[in-house]
């Protein structure tokens, strides 16, 4: 089929090639007149069902249809050039339906350039999509002809096949989601993926538990790995010993500026971003004046022992704005992961990344019994909820934790 659409485009292009350059001296509309017949009879031979002619005087032929139980339906017309255009209409309509992927394509570019999604997430978009969907046929599949019992066995195919966590599904289902929606307003399926979803009956014995590893720094561990950050105090490694101090997100951290400490408070409202570039397909980094969430845009309050250290990198990085600088180097947040790393061999303990000290940091402050509110605020949080659910852990060693069971079973 794609052949002869192919051969028709180019016998229009070798026509407006051809009048352009004087090169024939033709009766434009005669020769237009022609192409058309050409592609009235090109789609008629792609149809493989036969014309006939009932007792009643119509004309019937089949078509294909994958909403049908038997995949075809019958049409009728009064006369043969009336079916023959119906069936003409059909492969044109076919034609321009899209597949999944372009649907996908196409309501990603409309969130990315309406502002509703950020680079960053367009590329996590586009990566989770070739890791969940582009491996199956059905990504190629025109989005008219998936049906939603295919649907469902690709995605339970998938879960099984690429033995994802509750968490991956979730960001698969985000693609489905939103490529179905786009297919829906334009007309291009009849399927309500809401309900869908909805009707998706997945037990949660489908995905794979996640290995949460170490979550925080423990009693034990703190005093190693901050007198070793207090001990080697160079810019990277104040900035680590800093998110200890205040919970900032890595991000956070590598865009914060020495302006944006007023008093003992500091307004987090910028952050980095990393993306690939579509000119050089190379990552770039980026300073944003927009935090992950609306509540992270926030005032937090620093404690003594915060603003001295802030005090420390402006003793080192006197010349910058941006506290995590050495001279023309802005220090991205892979910088930091590393040192840490390397902060937590030379303490012999396990590694941890960065994020793991923010949930340090939340755990500290729940267990200090500090007000939910305030908790909400220095985390970026908007509501305790989270903060309870993904950031606290217990931090006590083995021994206070036997030491607080032998208090509460004294019977």
């Amino acid at each position: 089929m794609s052949k002869n659409i192919d051969k028709i485009k180019n016998e229009n292009e070798l026509l407006k090639l051809a009048v352009a350059n004087a090169k024939i001296n033709l009766d434009v509309k005669a020769l237009q007149q022609e192409l058309d017949m050409r592609r009235k009879e090109s789609y008629l031979k792609m149809h493989n069902y036969n014309i006939w002619q009932g007792n009643n005087g119509y004309f019937y032929t089949i078509l294909p249809d994958e909403k049908k139980k038997k995949k075809r339906k019958v049409i009728k017309r009064k006369n043969k050039d009336e079916l023959e255009k119906a069936i003409i209409d059909f492969y044109i309509e076919l034609e321009a339906i899209p597949s999944f992927k372009t649907c996908f394509v196409r309501w990603t570019e409309q969130k990315f350039s309406l502002g509703e999604i950020k680079k960053a997430t367009y590329d996590r978009y586009f990566s989770e999509w070739r890791r969940f969907i582009e491996w199956n046929e059905i990504s190629e599949k025109r989005i008219s002809d998936i049906s939603e019992s295919e649907l469902e066995a690709f995605i339970r195919l998938t879960i099984s096949k690429q033995n994802l966590t509750a968490k991956a599904y979730s960001n698969m289902r985000t693609l489905i989601i939103g490529s179905f929606k786009y297919a829906k307003k334009m007309e291009y399926t009849d399927i309500s993926i809401s309900n869908f979803f909805g009707d998706l009956d997945l037990s949660k014995k489908s995905f794979r538990k996640a290995t949460k590893g170490l979550q925080i720094f423990d009693e034990d561990e703190m005093p190693l790995i901050l007198e070793w950050l207090r001990q080697n105090p160079t810019v990277e490694n104040l900035g680590i010993l800093l998110t200890f101090q205040t919970g900032l997100r890595e991000g956070e951290l590598s865009a914060i500026k020495f302006s944006d400490v007023k008093g003992n408070k500091m307004h987090v409202h910028s952050q980095e971003i990393k993306y690939k570039s579509l000119e050089t397909g190379k990552y770039t980094h980026e300073f944003v004046e927009y935090t992950k969430t609306d509540a992270g845009d926030r005032y937090i309050y620093l404690s003594s022992k915060a603003l001295e250290t802030i005090g420390q990198i402006r003793a080192l990085n006197p010349d910058n704005d941006y506290m995590m600088q050495i001279g023309d180097r802005k220090l991205y947040t892979n910088t930091f992961n590393d040192r840490l790393y390397k902060a937590c061999d030379a303490c012999g303990i396990p590694r941890r990344s960065m994020h793991k000290i923010r949930k340090t940091y939340g755990t500290i402050l729940l267990d200090s019994e500090i007000q939910e509110s305030l908790v909400m605020n220095q985390m970026g949080h908007s509501d305790i909820a989270t903060t309870r659910k993904y950031y606290y852990y217990s931090n006590k060693n083995e021994m206070n934790k036997l030491s607080q069971i032998e208090r509460a079973i004294s019977y």
